[in-house]
């Protein structure tokens, strides 16, 4: 996991560079999983956490197809 935890600012820093509202849709999917948690509903945790990496794969593509732009 150490290579991938090396990886994980400087992607968030490309993938906020390259997507306006990522940083703040992490902010609020962050929250709704912290807030489920502290109410201790698994299911909502989930719920949260996986719409949440779904979101953030969404953004994670939408880098690179900046990047493949900004390249060609």
């Amino acid at each position: 996991l150490a290579p991938i935890h090396k990886m994980v600012p400087q992607s968030k820093l490309s993938i906020y560079a390259a997507v306006d509202d990522a940083k703040g849709s992490a902010l609020i999917w962050h929250q709704k999983i912290f807030d489920a948690v502290l109410s201790r509903d698994p299911e909502a945790a989930r719920l949260a956490m996986q719409e949440h990496l779904l979101i953030a794969e969404q953004h994670a593509e939408k880098m690179l197809e900046a990047q493949e732009r900004k390249s060609e």
